[in-house]
């Protein structure tokens, strides 16, 4: 599935920031599954493009949990894939945030505060 990106806002790390996931729902059914690695690549209040080593197929009926640290603010951020690219050594994801506006605000604000510091 493909999906066109409208937003203004969009971050990308470089190098790419470190986190994990883990498969929170199937079938909108609570899972718990033993978490992935993961590095985030960009992302914006709605969204993440991230890249992992794992084979995750998005056309799946499930719900991720990505966990990052920005700057000192841990973010646990839930959502679907929508979209997945294959790389040479990992797998290229797009997923949109099942976020809050209260979650969207905090995200800008620690950009914001990321690229200040590393500007």
């Amino acid at each position: 599935m493909k999906y066109n990106r409208n937003e203004a806002f969009r971050f990308s790390f470089s190098p790419p920031l470190p986190g994990f996931f883990s498969i929170t729902k199937v079938a909108n059914l609570e899972h718990e599954s033993r978490i992935g690695p993961m590095s985030v690549l960009d992302i914006s209040p709605r969204g993440v493009k991230f890249q992992t080593p794992l084979n995750l197929h998005e056309d799946a009926d499930f719900e991720l949990m990505l966990t990052l640290k920005l700057n000192d603010h841990h973010l646990g951020l839930r959502g679907k894939i929508l979209w997945k690219q294959q790389g040479p050594s990992s797998f290229v994801y797009g997923f949109s945030m099942n976020a809050e506006e209260e979650l969207e605000e905090i995200i800008v604000q620690e950009l914001k505060a990321y690229r200040k510091e590393h500007e």
